[in-house]
């Protein structure tokens, strides 16, 4: 369904509830949500100077900085939004870039950059599972961390740069870690990484990846279909390899509306199931969910959620 109404800031959605805008839940203008958590009742994110979380329960709460550093990022969180996993900054002189480090955030809104000897340079947050007692993220190489173990490195593909690999993606039972090496997108567990083809890889089609189910059946990101459509929301499977989204859901019963190019994936369930993300049609664009139904259930198929920006691209 198409919603005519514009959305200027974040937005949250519910099925039974529809689109409420930030303002309205007590968020002040200027934020936009970065992520959301595993039950849906928290979100995260920021106004580029300020981090944030929002919770049903316990509505707007800042983020604040680690003593010594700056600009707070929210960029992801776990289950019922309790840890908010993101970066600070420390500014550098003579007009050099900004450093940023890690940096965790508990539930009661308690910063900690979980490198305090800057040991791998820059980093940031990518996800956490789900009882937030696991992170991972990126630097000059993918890592995971938790609070018994500290920072860990994970190794990279074979003959791929170190300092091009992230960790994006972690399941919510914390057992599988997923990301890319150079563009390839990769698989982490038990220590060890391996590569998520492309169904055309050998062709060009490079993939990303940034969810996986708490199986690892089920792996979401992006894959470079052509060079003029680019990269869209990719999922990976073993039967079928990196493919678009879009000829994943048409593959299970949900069809997505002629013309419309799924642009990114910013969401999957652990299930693997439901996944949410953009779009794009004649230039607007779009938020949109689709969820896959269990054999059996309903079918649900894929739903037009609120006006990401209703303008010309």
């Amino acid at each position: 369904m198409y919603l005519n109404q514009y959305v200027d800031d974040g937005f949250y959605w519910t099925r039974a509830g529809g689109v409420q805008s930030f303002q309205s839940l007590g968020i002040p203008s200027g934020y936009s949500s970065l992520a959301i958590s595993g039950n849906g009742l928290a979100v995260v994110g920021g106004n580029g100077t300020q981090a944030f979380r929002w919770s049903t329960t316990g509505g707007f709460q800042q983020l604040p900085s680690a003593t010594g550093y700056t600009g707070p990022e929210a960029l992801a969180t776990n289950t019922d939004g309790s840890v908010v996993g993101g970066r600070v900054q420390v500014d550098q002189p003579h007009g050099a870039p900004p450093a940023y480090y890690a940096t965790v955030w508990n539930a009661a809104g308690t910063p900690t950059v979980i490198d305090p000897t800057h040991s791998l340079g820059d980093s940031w947050v990518g996800a956490i599972s789900g009882d937030g007692t696991t992170v991972v993220g990126g630097s000059s190489g993918p890592w995971v961390w938790s609070a018994g173990t500290g920072i860990r490195g994970l190794p990279a593909l074979p003959n791929l740069p170190l300092d091009t690999s992230v960790a994006a993606g972690i399941s919510t039972n914390g057992q599988f870690i997923v990301g890319s090496s150079n563009a390839h997108a990769c698989l982490w567990h038990d220590g060890t990484v391996t590569e998520l083809l492309s169904a055309a890889y050998n062709s060009g089609r490079f993939a990303y990846a940034d969810f996986v189910s708490d199986d690892a059946s089920v792996i979401g990101g992006q894959v470079y279909v052509s060079a003029t459509v680019g990269s869209v929301a990719g999922v990976w499977t073993p039967s079928t390899q990196f493919i678009p989204l879009a000829d994943y859901l048409a593959a299970n019963g949900v069809e997505v509306p002629q013309g419309v190019i799924l642009d990114q994936l910013t969401a999957m369930s652990a299930d693997g199931r439901t996944f949410a993300g953009r779009a794009r049609d004649n230039g607007y664009g779009y938020a949109w969910i689709a969820t896959i139904p269990s054999p059996g259930a309903a079918w649900v198929g894929l739903g037009w959620v609120g006006l990401l920006a209703r303008r010309r691209r």
